[in-house]
């Protein structure tokens, strides 16, 4: 059985055409988009998100081999936010925790 709540959210086609155009553009469904709009707003409660959320990140620092990174004296390991190759000569910015593994966007 899901844990999800179900509820009937309404919205004027305006703001409906303007989230699923974002969503589009974000790979995600209408749904999962204002779920993680949402979820974005929400107070941080984890270690991860408290000092490690928002870090940039110089590429040339990733252990591209590992698919490692060390932060704050902690390994963590790394995907890109659309599974994109890491350029080195790059810098990213953390974007989202999952336990030990960080999402990152280029910047």
């Amino acid at each position: 059985m899901s844990d999800e709540k179900r509820f009937l959210l309404r919205l004027s086609q305006d703001l409906y055409d303007q989230i699923s155009e974002l969503a589009q553009k974000d790979h995600r469904s209408v749904n999962s988009y204002i779920v993680n709009l949402l979820d974005q707003q929400l107070p941080v409660n984890n270690f991860e998100d408290r000092h490690v959320l928002k870090q940039i990140i110089n590429g040339a620092t990733l252990d591209l081999v590992n698919n490692l990174i060390l932060i704050n004296g902690i390994y963590y390991r790394f995907k890109t936010d659309n599974n994109d190759r890491i350029d080195s000569t790059a810098n990213y910015c953390i974007v989202a925790t999952d336990g030990n593994l960080l999402t990152l966007q280029k910047i």
